[in-house]
């Protein structure tokens, strides 16, 4: 699942550096972990910016110069960072929409952020970098409150605020989408945190040869010898070389049912797994598949693929 028109981009959770481009969600997942745009994402007034959705641990958004981002950390955790060297206190513009997003920017230093529900104890930011110095969340939204009228409330509706029509997010679904974003990285941290990948074997590689056959065989009801034979497991050396094994390894696992119709059907499910494993994404995933008519949950690639891929293990 992805919202509007953006490409989702999956972190680990360890600690690590992820950037994003226009047009890409970054979910961080756990860890603590430093984001920000890409370098080559410049230019203030794009209406097409990437977002940054925070996971557990102590996040570090940085905002380039010459450039915006959205952030909505989701991890309801502490430590959690913007840093915005080109924003002060008193120089830049700041203002919320919906009375429940805050808006930052600062026409000299071409530099703007989104806070997505930024006063919710969930999803606030506890820790503001700016040029004059840093400042804590309850110090900034007390000198914020004290400007009265002059810090302003927009409607997503009202000119220049919303984004562009690029991103699939119409100025009457934000709300929603963004309530999406935090379903699904609440989702994400389970998948990647708690459930085995794709990787059914357990040899730290993904082989169409191997990790699909099994798929395949498990989700048609091959068990016992008829799950393993031919299969090269004790050469490949995986931590799972016995049927006994690998049955209860894959035994209730969430990505079998690939389409999400609530069926097992090796004609279906066995093939998209086996496809996906191998690199069939696409038109390659989905040629001569039933899935509009079988009305699953997911029907097109693009979101075949977005629920596959949390599964991915971890290079």
């Amino acid at each position: 699942m992805t919202v509007g028109n953006y490409t989702e981009v999956l972190g680990t959770p360890e600690p690590e550096s992820l950037t994003a481009l226009d047009l890409e969600i970054v979910y961080g997942l756990a860890g603590d972990d430093l984001l920000s745009p890409d370098d080559t994402v410049q230019g203030v007034t794009t209406r097409t910016p990437p977002i940054f959705v925070g996971g557990t641990g102590a996040d570090r958004y940085t905002l380039l110069s010459d450039s915006v981002m959205v952030i909505l950390d989701a991890g309801s955790s502490t430590g959690d960072v913007l840093n915005a060297s080109g924003i002060s206190l008193d120089g830049s513009s700041f203002a919320e929409i919906e009375g429940r997003h805050l808006f930052i920017t600062d026409v000299n230093a071409r530099q703007s952020v989104y806070i997505f529900n930024w006063e919710d104890e969930t999803n606030r930011l506890e820790t503001f970098e700016f040029a004059g110095g840093t400042i804590a969340y309850d110090d900034l939204a007390q000198n914020l409150r004290d400007r009265g009228d002059d810090f302003r409330n927009f409607s997503w509706n009202d000119p220049g605020v919303g984004f562009d029509s690029a991103t699939g997010l119409t100025d009457d679904g934000i709300e929603d989408a963004i309530d999406d974003l935090l379903n699904r990285a609440l989702e994400l941290e389970n998948i990647v945190g708690t459930n085995p990948s794709l990787d059914i074997d357990g040899d730290g590689r993904l082989l169409p040869t191997v990790d699909g056959i099994l798929a395949q065989r498990f989700i048609g009801g091959g068990r016992g010898d008829a799950l393993i034979n031919g299969l090269p497991l004790e050469t490949l050396g995986g931590e799972r070389q016995t049927a006994a094994a690998l049955e209860g390894f894959l035994e209730g696992i969430e990505f079998l049912d690939v389409d999400g119709d609530g069926r097992l059907l090796p004609t279906v499910d066995g093939i998209l797994a086996q496809r996906f494993i191998g690199g069939g994404r696409g038109d390659a995933l989905i040629n001569g598949l039933p899935l509009e008519t079988l009305g699953g949950e997911r029907q097109i690639a693009a979101a075949l693929e977005s629920f596959l891929t949390p599964f991915l293990p971890s290079v």
